[in-house]
């Protein structure tokens, strides 16, 4: 890009630009049953990945309220379930 300065020089500026790359980590399970994880968006199956990254957490939780009204409707709470055997 040239530039004009005082006295009528052109001289040349210089811009710099930031690029940001996001690479997502994915996972995908193969036929062994393992987990193989890359950054692609599908497996070489043709299915999509899923991503191998947590969900968010927060501690100021607007929804568990929900959340369990929920589970205890569809039976899903742990204290609906019975006791594992060893």
């Amino acid at each position: 890009m040239l530039g004009v300065q005082k006295g009528s020089r052109l001289t040349e500026q210089c811009c710099f630009v930031d690029v940001i790359i996001i690479m997502y980590l994915m996972f995908y399970i193969n036929e062994n049953g393992d987990k193989v994880y890359t950054l692609q968006k599908d497996s070489p199956e043709g299915t999509p990945t899923q991503s191998a990254h947590p969900a968010r957490f927060s501690p100021d939780d607007k929804f568990s309220k929900h959340r369990v009204v929920l589970k205890k409707r569809f039976g899903l709470l742990p204290t609906q379930s019975p006791p594992p055997t060893y």
